[in-house]
């Protein structure tokens, strides 16, 4: 017996108790983008006064002998089989996770869940036991601030843990750091993550150390180049280079928070191990993580308890700069990142800055106490009765909060202290770039309005800068005149413009005075934390109309008129603009030579370089090497160089870089993934695309053999059958190779090739699986192709059943499909109207009118369009997005008696197009302005009646039920029945028919209008149609209710449980004429799972 079943038969009581990019269209950020700060914001669900009842319980059951197997080799990585319990259970795998924790009696747990079953979006469960810690805060307290402060943090939560039953203690649960973690941030995932192991960023001895201190997390295959050019960066580069050279590839302003916090909580362990470094390939900039903050808050590793590791006293003294060469651990080690960083005076200021506005803020104890509390109050009964938690000699568990601010109201006033010394007095680099006192038509504003503006200007070139808190004022005298508001950034060198006009209520950009054209004054001034202290003020005189004053160049102290003003962008003018790259033949051969042609505009001269290089297929890249272009004819905007004639098969890579006179350059090549212009001698690409695939099937297609295995489907685009035999395809992003595909593997032209991603390597099985958490594919030409890249995929964390394609087939955008094609024609869900409603629902005049409608579709929706007639045609009105899928639009108010027809009609980002009611415009959404209609719906019918009730002449024909909701006798005299839509007045109720206050009135639909006056001249299709109630002609035929139903089941109606509500689902028994009861009477509901319906 498997041992997880056997574990889990002893408590079967128990148990009763969604970035993809490809090659050819990628989302990446821009270079100008690169220097920006990012901004992420991470999700904790514990925070004051938001407490749920209790921690999750989790259950743990595995054999007893494996467990011991796992306490005789605690740091084996081999794992054990368990089951995993929480609301329903998991077969999982298990082992113990961290370092000297390993050895302590409470041992942290890593749980692995199936990559198609994810346990709350993780395939990773981290519980740790905290051991260290006997207060169990330390952590929690750590990553909230962490996440509070904006660093990309993991989210961190706590959880109660029993082991076969046993209470095994408390534990803080904490997502891992992952693809899918990277992806829910927002952060493009395909990059490789690092999680160093006493690594200190300083040059290893060779690449067998590099692998040793720092284990590669994604894109395991690949090498490590990128992280020692980083390491050398770090180190080589000479102190006056080093700031924009480490701006260039790392985030520089979230490595800062990183380090505030970490200083804040006195986390000495992020100087080796205990964070993440990734590096995201669409921005080629490397972003740090916080990992394991258990040690810190005062607790430091080495003392008294437990066997002479664990610290029992209460430090607030570590050094401000710790991890730099002059405040090294203990044990003397440092780290080479942070004592560089410490070493550049414009990050030093920076960083003492964010540790004076944390400690007003974020780490205040009016911030950090009620939290502390908070989580102290919802852990304390579970933490007392943990029987494995550390309990150090005299220490109370009551004890733990104040223990915590005891540190941080001591931590506060120790860095305070070396503030004193420690901190650079720098000015902030932020200055009043230009203004306009007289705008009359130069740009306009949100609203149309040509105002006043002033441009500030980021004179650093490493750093963003929040002016959040910062003030603007027209009055020197009244400094904190105007409050910017929180989280307004502008990047290194950038500017961003202000409106001075007065009027708050137009954005958040608009300043709450104008400026005075005859002279006056603009200061910008400093946060309350810094006394309000000037950063820029400028007195000028009276001003021309439609001319701007600046300086110039920026941020310089020259100042002059610009008759041409440039709000928004630098005064020296707009950097060059790079268009429509190009190189001529497409697809040359050895015997052409190449034209390299480029449109670039620009105010003024330029300097135009092409940078390119050439090499022999799988040959190591060299340096890119300049030529210079030249204008075609002599002059103009299109740019030119001919590259000489190549040898067969040599690679040739390019970018353009463009210059102007002052100085300003744009390069110009593709976003990420490709990065460079490319044309391989002699080759010319196949048209074949990856064009689905599936990384979780549970059950959507088998393999010859029964398995449900990973697949891949490749399309073939031409006219000509191709032949794969040669080319490869891999999930490697370092090796072109890894699948070297059968001769004879063709794909017939305009078809399909549906190949297994399941490692089996025979025929059509691959020797690589996909991972379900989004990885890479790249199809490669054959070595008589010179290993070209014909196609590729970047696709995202992955939903089980449902397929990642291209839609249309071949060059479309990738998607989620819910309707996976494996080996035919990709199929993109349209967009569905799944509610559409109106209020008021029968409006009187002069009332307006709120349609609402949920749409949902593969591809977003990018436009819903609600057109309307009140009898002078259809005209369209653009609905609103809302939140999630929600679309709005309020339709104006109209006089009594007019007759108003809508319908709706949403378009996804393909372009397909979907009208509701779904026969639009024959058929519409319609209301009688003033007329309110009784409360009669189609309550129940059924459609396929074999034995259930007989008419007057014994006949066991359809029906439909009607019931009155209101409380008054209903007349539906002059009303109609109909089973289509567009013919609403198909059968018309006989004079004198009523309905009774909350009763019910049985139609026969059986086209024997001659048996009765209940006969409608209209049958009901098992197979589905629709049936519509309309009123009379005197009332323009107004829909009162209408169904569009699918297949019917024999003797088994179709109603709504309960009467009259929105709620549909199948009856058995019907009941025609009576109550339907209420939703437990539904089919759904009482027929147990495996029973014969």
């Amino acid at each position: 017996m498997d041992k997880r079943l056997a574990a889990l038969t002893t408590v079967s009581l128990l148990l009763a108790v969604t970035t993809a990019v490809n090659a050819a269209s990628a989302v990446s950020a821009s270079s100008a983008l690169r220097t920006s700060a990012q901004h992420y914001h991470a999700y904790l669900p514990l925070v004051a006064n938001n407490h749920p009842s209790a921690p999750p319980l989790y259950r743990l059951y595995a054999d007893p002998d494996d467990l011991a197997r796992l306490d005789e080799d605690p740091y084996g990585k081999e794992t054990i089989p368990a089951t995993f319990v929480y609301e329903r259970s998991w077969d999982v795998d298990i082992r113990y996770r961290g370092d000297v924790s390993r050895l302590m009696p409470k041992k942290n747990w890593k749980v692995f869940f199936p990559g198609s079953d994810l346990f709350q979006g993780q395939e990773e469960l981290n519980l740790n036991a905290d051991y260290p810690d006997q207060t169990l805060l330390r952590s929690y307290v750590g990553y909230d601030l962490f996440a509070r402060v904006g660093v990309p943090t993991p989210r961190a939560d706590y959880a109660r843990l029993y082991i076969n039953d046993e209470y095994y203690g408390l534990f803080s649960q904490v997502e891992q750091i992952d693809k899918r973690f990277l992806h829910r941030l927002g952060i493009e995932m395909h990059g490789n993550l690092y999680k160093p192991h006493y690594g200190n960023l300083g040059l290893e001895e060779n690449d067998w150390w590099y692998d040793q201190h720092y284990p590669k997390k994604t894109n395991r295959q690949s090498g490590h180049e990128d992280l020692v050019a980083f390491i050398e960066l770090i180190n080589y580069t000479p102190d006056e280079q080093f700031p924009e050279a480490i701006a260039e590839v790392l985030d520089v302003n979230e490595w800062l928070d990183w380090y505030a916090v970490n200083i804040l909580i006195g986390n000495f362990e992020m100087l080796e191990k205990n964070y993440y470094i990734y590096h995201d390939f669409s921005t080629d900039r490397w972003i740090i993580l916080p990992w394991d903050v258990d040690l810190s808050l005062g607790h430091n590793m080495w003392g008294p308890g437990w066997g002479g590791l664990l610290d029992e006293e209460l430090s607030w003294d570590n050094p401000i700069d710790s991890g730099t060469w002059e405040s090294k651990k203990v044990d003397g080690k440092w780290n080479h990142l942070i004592d560089r960083m410490m070493d550049m005076p414009e990050f030093r200021f920076f960083y003492c800055r964010r540790l004076k506005e944390l400690m007003a803020d974020e780490f205040s104890p009016a911030e950090m106490f009620p939290r502390v509390d908070a989580a102290f109050a919802y852990i304390r009964p579970w933490a007392e009765a943990d029987p494995n938690r550390w309990r150090p000699e005299g220490f109370q568990f009551s004890d733990g909060p104040d223990e915590l601010k005891t540190y941080i109201t001591n931590r506060i006033e120790f860095l305070e202290t070396e503030m004193v010394t420690f901190c650079p007095d720098l000015e902030v680099p932020l200055v009043i770039n230009e203004f306009m006192a007289d705008n009359s038509g130069t740009i306009g504003d949100e609203a149309g309005d040509y105002d006043d503006w002033i441009e500030i200007y980021n004179t650093s070139s490493t750093l963003t800068w929040d002016l959040g808190g910062m003030y603007l004022t027209d009055n020197l005298g009244e400094p904190t005149r105007w409050r910017i508001p929180d989280d307004t950034l502008i990047p290194p060198g950038g500017t961003l413009l202000f409106w001075a006009d007065g009027e708050e209520n137009e954005g958040p950009l608009h300043a709450n005075f104008a400026l005075d054209a005859t002279g006056g004054q603009i200061g910008l001034f400093d946060r309350d934390i810094f006394g309000n202290s000037v950063i820029s003020v400028l007195t000028y005189t009276t001003q021309a109309t439609d001319v701007s004053y600046g300086r110039m160049p920026d941020g310089s102290d020259t100042w002059q008129s610009f008759i041409a003003p440039t709000p928004g962008w630098p005064n020296q003018g707009r950097p060059p603009i790079i268009s429509g790259t190009i190189h001529t033949p497409a697809w040359p051969t050895a015997d052409d030579v190449v034209t390299i042609t480029a449109v670039i505009t620009d105010e003024g001269a330029l300097t135009v370089t092409l940078w390119y290089r050439t090499f022999a297929p799988g040959a190591q890249p060299p340096d890119y090497q300049p030529a210079p272009m030249h204008q075609a004819n002599g002059s103009g905007t299109n740019w030119q160089l001919v590259l000489p004639a190549q040898p067969e098969g040599t690679w040739v890579e390019y970018y353009i870089e463009a210059e102007d006179e002052v100085g300003m350059a744009t390069v110009g090549r593709p976003d990420w993934p490709q990065e460079n212009y490319r044309y391989i001698v002699g080759w010319q690409r196949p048209p074949l695309y990856i064009n689905e695939l599936m990384a979780l099937n549970t059950h959507t297609l088998e393999d010859e053999d029964g398995d449900y295995d990973d697949w891949i489907e490749l399309y073939n685009a031409g006219t000509e059958d191709i032949d794969l035999g040669g080319m490869h395809l891999t999930d490697n992003i370092g090796s072109a190779t890894q699948f070297h595909i059968p001769a004879g593997t063709v794909i017939p032209a305009g078809g399909y090739l549906v190949l297994w991603a399941d490692r089996d390597w025979e025929g059509g099985h691959l020797n690589f699986k996909l991972s379900g958490a989004g990885e890479y594919v790249g199809l490669f030409d054959s070595q008589a192709g010179y290993y070209a890249p014909i196609d590729a995929v970047y696709f995202p964390p992955q939903t089980p059943d449902v397929s990642w394609g291209r839609f249309p087939d071949g060059d479309g955008g990738w998607h989620a499909m819910t309707t996976p094609t494996p080996g035919g024609p990709n199929l993109l869900e349209q967009p569905q109207f799944l509610e559409v409603a109106r209020t008021p629902t029968w409006p009187d005049a002069g009332e307006s009118v709120t349609v609402t409608a949920v749409i949902t579709a593969g591809s977003p929706v990018v436009s819903a369009t609600l057109w309307y007639d009140v009898g002078n045609g259809f005209q369209p009105g653009s609905m609103v997005e809302g939140s999630g899928t929600s679309w709005q639009l309020v339709l104006p108010p109209q006089p009594e008696g007019t007759l108003v027809d809508y319908y709706l009609e949403a378009v996804d980002g393909v372009g397909q197009r979907t009208l509701h009611p779904t026969a639009a415009p024959t058929v519409t959404h319609r209301y009688l302005v003033g007329y309110a209609p009784p409360t009669v719906l189609i309550n129940e019918f059924l459609a396929d009646n074999e034995s259930v009730n007989q008419d007057e002449a014994g006949e066991y024909d359809d029906w439909l039920e009607l019931y009155n909701a209101d409380a008054v006798t209903v007349t539906l005299e002059g009303m109609y029945l109909t089973d289509d839509l567009s013919e609403p007045t198909k059968w018309q109720f006989p004079a004198g028919t009523t309905i009774p206050p909350n009763g019910y009135l049985l139609v026969w639909c059986d086209r024997d209008t001659g048996q009765g006056p209940l006969h409608a001249d209209f049958k009901l299709n098992r197979d589905g149609e629709e049936i519509g109630l309309f009123a009379d002609d005197a009332h323009g035929l107004v829909p009162l209710d209408r169904l569009v139903f699918g297949p019917q089941l024999e003797d088994i109606s179709y109603g709504r449980l309960p009467d009259g509500a929105d709620t549909w689902d199948f009856i058995a028994p019907p009941t025609p004429g009576v109550s339907n009861g209420d939703v437990k009477r539904g089919l759904k509901a009482r027929l147990r799972p495996g029973k014969p319906r």
